[in-house]
């Protein structure tokens, strides 16, 4: 439970230190910002799983 609440907080943090860095730059989005951004996705999905399973274990 812990554990998911972290990530939780982790995901807030990192998606609005990107969204402030995307605020910046008022360009067209550049090749390294999709990775960045496709990376955070992925990374969110990877989060919400592994809490999903955390809870399944638990509960």
């Amino acid at each position: 439970m812990l554990i998911g609440i972290a990530i939780v907080f982790l995901i807030i943090g990192v998606t609005s230190v990107f969204i402030k860095l995307l605020g910046k730059r008022r360009t067209k989005p550049t090749i390294m910002q999709i990775i960045l951004l496709l990376g955070l996705v992925i990374l969110i999905l990877a989060a919400i799983y592994i809490t999903f399973v955390v809870l399944d274990i638990h509960y």
